[in-house]
């Protein structure tokens, strides 16, 4: 599914002989799992030229994006989503003057990134967000769930026990299923066998850091990187 949509976005450029769509997408794929520059691809997948140029084009043009956003609507499974977020150490070969443009946050640690998830209930990724290492997963808890339906159940770690959160939930007449903090006053009731099935999550970032160039950020730019976490999340439909 993934080349034959990719091939519909591409017109006729050139004068030369062009790649084989297999071919690009293979190295994509390749320099994706195994971490490498892009001038050290093989030459089996074409000119590492090429290849990168394409996958830039793509990702200008907003296309690997949208293609995981059309994936993740129409193969979504069950009524469960599970929320967290997981952190990614920043290469040093990927700093930047700004970092806090590029989603990356600065702490003692060095630089990290925070990949934010929303899974339905086979762990497949429905919403992905980028930020820096630095902001609270709270905070980008509202924006996120905004791909839940009518009686689904939120599944998230007390880490999410804020009632802004809560309400947003309630708003979307789904059903919260998160622990309450040790401090609070009125903890909130959750059903702990259902809570089990959080880590549908979490499977899916293991799965996720498998691949090199997402277990560690090579990549300068939010954008760049982004588009090789939902290319991952694409593929992890049909893979997985």
């Amino acid at each position: 599914m993934i080349v034959p949509a990719l091939l519909a976005t591409e017109s006729r450029r050139g004068r030369g002989n062009r790649l084989d769509l297999v071919d690009v997408v293979s190295g994509i794929v390749f320099v994706l799992h195994e971490g490498i520059r892009w001038r050290a691809l093989p030459t089996v997948f074409g000119r590492w030229q090429s290849v990168y140029s394409r996958f830039y084009r793509w990702t200008k043009r907003g296309i690997i994006e949208g293609l995981f956003a059309g994936v993740a609507t129409s193969l979504r499974k069950g009524t469960m989503c599970s929320l967290d977020a997981s952190y990614i150490k920043v290469h040093q070969d990927a700093n930047v003057a700004h970092p806090e443009n590029e989603a990356m946050g600065v702490s003692r640690g060095g630089r990290t990134t925070k990949v934010h998830a929303l899974t339905d209930s086979a762990g497949h990724a429905v919403k992905l967000e980028l930020t820096g290492g630095n902001v609270a997963d709270c905070t980008k808890a509202p924006g996120m769930i905004q791909p839940v339906r009518k009686g689904d159940t939120v599944l998230a770690d007390k880490a999410y026990d804020v009632d802004a959160l809560r309400e947003a939930i309630a708003v979307l007449e789904a059903e919260a299923c998160i622990p309450p903090k040790s401090n609070r006053r009125n903890p909130a009731s959750f059903d702990k066998p259902t809570y089990t099935r959080r880590h549908a999550v979490e499977n899916f970032f293991q799965r996720m850091k498998r691949c090199r160039r997402l277990g560690t950020r090579y990549e300068k730019t939010k954008l760049m990187f982004m588009s090789f976490v939902n290319l991952f999340a694409t593929m992890d439909y049909f893979l997985h």
